[in-house]
C-alpha cells in the first residue's frame, strides 16, 4: 500500500489545545446535562442517563497501563464503548516496536477498580501503523457526547423507538462525513429497524451530523451511472443468528460475507454466514439469505478431523460490511470499477481471519471481460475493527 492510498483512508492528526479543551468539556457537559434535565422532566418515557455510560476517559489509564505492560511504547488506535446489551469500553493499541501486532483491552466498571481483559493478534503483511490517538484529541468522554446525543435527536429518537438496544459509542467514528474527520459516533438502533448515528467533534461537543437510517434498505454507493447495493453484516446479523438457533440453541455466527454487482439495474444482493455448535461439533451450517427473501440453512457434516471454526463476528465491536466497502472504494476502488464495463462486474466482500489474527473484512473486485486495462483484479484487506487497509492485492 503506497502512501497515497494510506492517506485516503486514514484518519490523520490533528494539534489541540490541552487546557483549553477540557475546560470546554466541563462548560459544554454542565450545559448539556442542564438541558437534558429539563427535557426529562417534561418526558414520560425513561432514558438513559450518561452517568450510566461506560466512561472512556475514567477506565483509559488502567487500560493504558496494562497495554504498557504488554509493549512499552504501546499507543491508542481507537475506542469503542458498548452500552446495551453489556456496558464494556474496548480499547485497540499498536505498538511501533512491531507494527504487525496489536491488543484489544476490555474494560468494565467494578467494585474496587475497573476490571480488565486484553486480546491479542497479529496482522502478517501489515506494512503500516495506525496512527497514534492522543489523550488531548479526545477531551470529551463518552458520557458527555452520550448526553449531546440525546440533546440532538437521540432522546426523541428512543422515545419513538422504545424497543431499541443497540447502542454504542466509536472513536474515531466509521462513516464520518468526511474521511479525514475525527468525530464520536453514537449509534442507537436495532437490526432491521431505523437507525440513528450523531456525529460529534471531540473537541467542543459541535454536533457535526446527524443521521437516520432504514436498515431494511441496503446501502447505495453511486459509481458513475450506477450504483452497489451493499448488505449490511450488522443490520443482517440478528436474522441469520436467529435462524442458525433454530438449528441449535447454541450455535454462533462466522465469517459472514456477501456477493453483489455493479448495475444500472436494483441488483439483488446475496449474504452468507456459516453456523457452529460447541455442543454439537460433528455439524457445521451454511446460512443463506438473497436480497428479498427468508434464510436457508443448510448442515454439513465435518471433516474425520474435525471443523475449524472461522472467526466470530460481533456486531457491536466489528465494523459493518457497507463500511468496509466505502473504505475500499475511497482508496482506489472506484476509480477501478469506472475503468471497467459494469455489466461483467462483481464484487464479494467477507470476513475473514483465524485465532491468532485480527478479523479483515476482504473487498474483492473482479473484473470477468478480461479486456484492458491490465489489472484484472483488485483485492482490499481491511482490519475489521479500525478500518486500516492492511494490503492491497492486484493481479493482472
Amino acid at each position: 500500500m503506497n502512501s497515497q492510498d494510506s492517506a485516503s483512508i486514514r484518519v490523520g492528526s490533528r494539534e489541540r489545545t490541552r487546557r483549553a479543551g477540557y475546560v470546554v468539556g466541563v462548560v459544554l457537559l454542565l450545559a448539556v446535562l442542564a438541558g437534558l434535565a429539563q427535557y426529562l422532566g417534561n418526558s414520560t418515557s425513561p432514558l438513559p442517563s450518561p452517568q450510566g455510560i461506560p466512561s472512556a476517559a475514567g477506565l483509559y489509564p488502567a487500560a493504558l497501563s496494562l497495554a504498557e505492560a504488554w509493549w512499552p511504547d504501546a499507543y491508542l488506535t481507537g475506542i469503542t464503548v458498548d452500552v446495551e446489551p453489556s456496558p464494556r469500553v474496548a480499547f485497540a493499541f499498536n505498538t511501533t516496536s512491531d507494527r504487525s501486532i496489536w491488543l484489544l483491552v476490555y474494560a468494565k466498571d467494578a467494585v474496587g477498580g475497573p476490571l480488565l481483559s486484553s486480546k491479542e493478534g497479529r496482522a502478517e503483511g501489515r506494512t503500516e501503523a495506525n496512527p497514534p490517538l492522543e489523550r488531548a484529541q479526545w477531551p470529551l468522554d463518552s458520557r458527555e457526547v452520550f448526553a449531546i446525543a440525546l440533546e440532538n435527536g437521540a432522546a426523541e429518537f428512543l422515545r419513538q423507538n422504545p424497543g431499541s438496544s443497540d447502542w454504542y459509542l466509536q472513536f474515531p467514528g466509521f462513516g464520518a462525513p468526511s474521511p479525514e474527520s475525527i468525530l464520536w459516533r453514537v449509534h442507537f438502533g436495532e437490526p432491521f429497524a431505523e437507525n440513528l448515528d450523531v456525529y460529534i467533534d471531540p473537541v467542543n461537543g459541535q454536533v457535526v451530523e446527524v443521521e437516520l437510517d432504514n436498515a431494511y434498505a441496503p446501502t447505495l454507493f453511486p459509481v458513475g451511472d450506477a450504483e452497489l447495493r451493499v448488505p449490511s453484516a450488522r443490520d443482517l446479523y440478528g436474522r441469520v443468528l436467529e435462524a442458525a438457533r433454530s438449528w441449535r440453541s447454541d450455535a454462533y455466527l462466522a465469517t459472514p460475507g456477501g456477493e453483489l454487482r455493479l448495475a444500472t439495474d436494483p441488483a439483488p444482493w446475496t449474504f452468507h454466514a456459516y453456523g457452529y455448535s460447541p455442543s454439537d461439533p460433528a455439524y457445521w451450517i451454511e446460512i443463506s439469505l438473497d436480497e428479498g427473501g427468508e434464510p436457508v440453512v443448510t448442515d454439513h457434516q465435518c471433516p474425520e478431523d474435525g471443523c475449524r471454526p472461522g472467526p466470530a463476528y460481533d456486531p457491536q465491536i466489528h465494523m459493518d460490511s457497507s463500511e468496509a466497502v466505502e473504505i475500499a472504494l475511497q482508496a482506489g476502488g472506484r476509480r477501478f470499477l469506472l475503468e471497467r464495463s459494469k455489466a461483467d462486474y462483481r464484487m464479494t466482500v467477507g470476513l475473514a481471519g483465524a485465532y491468532d489474527a485480527p478479523l479483515v473484512w476482504y473487498v474483492f473486485l473482479n473484473d470477468e471481460t478480461q479486456a484492458p486495462p491490465a489489472v484484472r483484479f483488485v483485492q482490499y484487506v481491511i482490519d475489521a475493527f479500525t478500518g486500516e487497509i492492511i494490503r492491497t492485492e492486484r493481479a493482472p
